[in-house]
């Protein structure tokens, strides 16, 4: 799947790598449970990247993300996930179960953020989670319910990829908790995994991730060096909040919404 991303460009090199040891890393501690969810992640949000290409080319000017995934966003996305299936596979005895519903959660909140940014991008006029303004698509902290919605259904494709395996038979070890639970349980935690890992990344890119202008264009950006090639200027946020640390601490709140609700 890795070879076939980098082939398609989906992936740089380096990004196939870090793509190729998360997956190794899953498959090793969950087997076919745990790389459902990794692929159930991976592949949507891959082909969504390239839905409407055409017209979400000049939001990726200001994305600090575009069409290929480097290591540093591929890591973003998947460390959480890739630490909790350490923990499932050879962390202490009692915590294995929660470790498995911490990578599940840091998934959901993963794609719930990829699908949102991927659909959202797409309408017009959404509004800024803090002030509520209507701003243009792609701005740091836009929400809308499309968008919403978007995420809230990628979290799900997880889950539900994650718990038709273990169901049919496919988890070892600990990873045999998401059989004991109902198909609904699941996609509810899941899901409200996703939705608070999505806010918490619309929360903390409103707030916090550092905003650059283009002296050239006069275009707000979340690059360090404009799609055109000009150096920007810092205007607002944490100039060393990055994108990338906004998706890390985003599945982490994800990841740890899903072990705090799967206790109940």
């Amino acid at each position: 799947v890795v070879t076939a991303a980098w082939g398609s460009r989906a992936l740089t090199l380096d990004g196939a790598l870090a793509a190729w040891w998360v997956g190794w890393i899953a498959f090793s501690s969950g087997g076919w449970v745990a790389a459902a969810g990794v692929l159930a992640f991976f592949v949507p949000s891959s082909l969504l990247s390239y839905w409407q290409r055409s017209r979400k080319h000049r939001l990726r000017l200001e994305f600090a993300k575009g069409e290929r995934r480097d290591a540093g966003q591929v890591l973003a996305n998947g460390s959480v996930a890739t630490l909790a299936a350490v923990l499932a596979w050879m962390g202490p005895p009692d915590g294995q179960a929660a470790a498995v519903m911490g990578f599940m959660g840091a998934l959901a909140a993963a794609a719930a953020d990829t699908w949102a940014t991927e659909v959202g991008s797409l309408f017009p006029r959404p509004r800024h989670i803090l002030s509520g303004r209507r701003v243009p698509p792609g701005t740091s902290g836009a929400v809308s319910p499309w968008g919403i919605v978007a995420g809230e259904v990628g979290a799900l494709v997880v889950a539900l990829a994650m718990w038709s395996l273990a169901w049919q038979g496919f988890a070892p070890g600990a990873w045999n908790t998401l059989a004991t639970r109902s198909v609904w349980n699941t996609m509810t935690v899941a899901g409200l995994a996703g939705l608070g890992g999505n806010l918490a990344d619309s929360l903390l890119g409103a707030g916090l991730q550092g905003v650059y202008r283009c002296p050239r264009c006069h275009r707000e950006t979340e690059r360090r060096i404009h799609g055109c090639g000009t150096p920007t200027q810092h205007v607002r946020g944490i100039a060393w909040v990055s994108n990338d640390l906004v998706n890390f601490l985003g599945t982490l709140t994800g990841s740890i919404i899903a072990v705090l609700l799967s206790t109940f």
